[in-house]
């Protein structure tokens, strides 16, 4: 959009403003209530084509539906008899219930999320992003300078009822909205048929785009003329398969046959979707690939006539693929590092993929299947002393590959033994500590090492020649949360031994460490004392000290536990419900958290990061209560311990 069509939609936004009536006490909210009005009155006033078409067009903006009759006249007869206009009639609608339920409009979203939300209800696809960002912003801020929200969203849907739609901006979202209007209108006026069922009233023009042949479409198929299939639906995801099941709406289930409808892609419908011929609840869809999302609808076929589609279902099939590998343990070698995993309780028949990369991230990771075999340690050759690698490993069983294990590394490096003094050469240094190893647990890190066969120097500076036999008294273990290059900019731990010390030593890490946080060490050995722990002298009088040269470096992610993950989430559709239950961890103790959303998640990793939590039980089971008709929800499952579980696959299903 040019800046100049920007700025004229914006005045034209202000010119429409001004126009505004003031507020009214006028009591619509409690008229409509949830678009379900008592049918006790009869009507006394005849509303114009105008207003028809006025207030069709605001129940489309302000709740993506049609009126029905019955609401048409109710709604018609208020603003008739109280003299108000469309835009305080649009301020008393946005109080009603429906308006602020939690998956409409609910008065805790800001006014940026508000207008985003209003203008993808509204305008969807039909203008590129940058034009539904710049009316998003303009939205936002009459919003935040006392613009009711309903108010605005009358303003937007009449401003784009004026838009041509031969324009090359928002010619799409003018050409959709009319045809929305005009299928609302063909079930409110033409066949004056009504619902006291919201999501009957959305179904109307669900299904309506810019497309014109959408609307012959949705006249054929409008509730006037196909009665809803279904009332009750469940599907549950399983592995390389998906369950359905449901009950009739017609109540003809003894009669009826069923057929079912199944696609990739949402908006599935007869026309698009695979066809199923005579199924029969439950139905099992078998030979699926797991990860892959399916769409279902189905209908019902009653002395020869097929009924309409079914509200839309989904889910993916999803395998019980292994949990990420914990405490695997990383030791350097010369030219080589040697992994160990822990194969305790896992199946024999399952394979660890180690994945090595120079880089921190695992970038371009290269990946060697199955590399431990049967066996639980690998050893890495061929690599370059000094350099440092990182790995993770991931477990996979027949139902595919499991997430990858936090990244460790290591850096190769050569035993150094001890070094003599030799005059303008080298320094006496006793051996630098050896096969040094590291293993992460919850906040802790366990490094481990070893020392060579010659661990003191023999020959030391004249002025530093100690009087007594020095022995290993100490190590210094210097630690960062990145790769260590400066011993100066690290911590310094250190650990003080005596004679009977056994090798190899191990130190637990354990004070102030942060799951998910890396951690980078490399240990010095230091010869201060004598065999009895006394300081080292020489013949002066003066302490003396010798550290060794950094062992090899080795990093490790300390992680909480997860449980496994529940399995088997299924969902089944009921009064304004929604019942959930899925397969309990197989892990004891856990509690599960159930997330919801009325927007297509990318992944269920996605859903759990919206972090739209409905319920935390100790039992593998819940009813989702107080659901809005018409709208499609979407659940996924975790199991919580000391960590939260990978979630199920998602399911998705909506409320007539």
């Amino acid at each position: 959009m040019s800046r100049v069509l920007h700025f004229l939609l914006l005045i034209t936004f202000c010119l429409l403003l001004t126009s505004c009536g003031g507020d009214s006490n006028s009591s619509t909210a409690s008229l409509l209530g949830s678009l379900k009005a008592t049918k006790a009155s009869s009507s006394t006033i005849t509303l114009t084509t105008a207003q028809q078409y006025d207030i069709i067009r605001l129940m489309q903006a302000m709740f993506n539906a049609a009126p029905g009759a019955f609401n048409l006249q109710v709604l018609g007869e208020h603003l008739v008899s109280s003299g108000i206009s469309m835009s305080e009639l649009a301020k008393e609608l946005e109080q009603s219930d429906l308006f602020k339920s939690p998956l409409l409009y609910p008065p805790s979203l800001t006014s940026q999320q508000f207008a985003d939300k209003l203008v993808t209800n509204m305008i969807g696809d039909t203008a590129n992003a940058y034009n539904r960002a710049s009316i998003a912003s303009a939205v936002a801020y009459f919003v935040d300078n006392g613009t009711s929200r309903g108010e605005i969203a009358w303003l937007l849907a009449s401003l784009i009822s004026t838009i041509p739609v031969t324009d090359s901006n928002w010619g799409k979202a003018a050409a959709q909205l009319s045809n929305r209007v005009e299928v609302a209108y063909y079930y409110s006026v033409t066949k004056a048929q009504s619902s006291d069922d919201f999501g009957t009233l959305q179904a109307v023009t669900r299904f309506v785009t810019a497309d014109p042949a959408t609307v012959i479409t949705a006249k054929a198929t409008t509730p006037v003329n196909l009665a809803p299939s279904w009332a009750y639906a469940g599907v549950t995801s399983g592995n390389r398969q998906i369950t359905l099941n449901w009950t009739s709406a017609s109540k003809t289930s003894t009669t009826g046959t069923y057929t079912l409808y199944w696609s990739k892609t949402p908006g599935v419908t007869k026309k698009t979707g695979f066809k199923i011929s005579n199924v029969k609840s439950p139905y099992i869809h078998t030979g699926l690939s797991n990860g892959t999302s399916y769409y279902y609808v189905l209908t019902e076929t009653v002395a020869g006539i097929e009924g309409a589609e079914s509200l839309e279902v989904a889910t993916a099939p999803k395998g019980m693929v292994p949990q990420a590998p914990a405490g695997i343990t990383i030791s350097p070698l010369n030219n080589a590092i040697l992994l160990t995993i822990d194969r305790t309780g896992v199946a024999a028949t399952t394979k660890y993929n180690l994945y090595w990369s120079a880089s921190d991230k695992l970038t371009n990771a290269t990946k060697i299947s199955n590399a431990f075999g049967s066996t639980t340690t690998f050893r890495h050759n061929g690599l370059t002393n000094g350099t440092i690698y990182y790995y993770a490993v991931a477990a996979e069983s027949t139902e595919g590959e499991g997430a990858k294990s936090s990244i460790m590394a290591a850096t190769p490096l050569a035993d150094i033994s001890a070094t003599n003094y030799v005059a303008g050469s080298s320094s006496a240094k006793p051996a630098a500590p050896k096969s040094v190893s590291a293993v992460a647990a919850s906040q802790q890190v366990a490094i481990s090492w070893d020392m060579p066969k010659n661990q003191l120097p023999t020959v030391f500076d004249p002025a530093e020649t100690p009087t007594q036999a020095p022995v290993i008294s100490a190590y210094n273990i210097y630690w960062a949360t990145s790769l260590i290059t400066d011993l100066k900019k690290a911590n310094k731990l250190t650990l003080t031994v005596s004679k009977e010390v056994t090798l190899p030593v191990t130190f637990v890490h354990n004070t102030g460490l942060t799951n998910n946080t890396p951690y980078y060490y490399s240990i010095t050995a230091v010869a201060a004392t004598d065999v009895d722990g006394n300081p080292l002298k020489n013949a002066a009088g003066t302490v003396l000290s010798f550290e060794s040269p950094t062992s090899s470096q080795v990093m490790a992610v300390p992680e909480a536990k997860k449980p496994a993950a529940p399995t088997g989430l299924s969902a089944t559709s009921g009064a304004q419900q929604i019942a959930l239950s899925w397969t309990a961890s197989s892990t004891s103790g856990a509690v599960y958290r159930l997330y919801v959303s009325d927007k297509v998640p990318a992944s269920p990793e996605e859903l759990v990061a919206s972090q739209n939590l409905v319920a935390i039980t100790t039992t593998p089971s819940y009813t989702h209560t107080a659901l809005q008709s018409g709208i499609t929800y979407y659940y996924v499952v975790t199991a919580v311990t000391d960590a939260e579980s990978a979630p199920t696959a998602a399911v998705a299903i909506a409320l007539r």
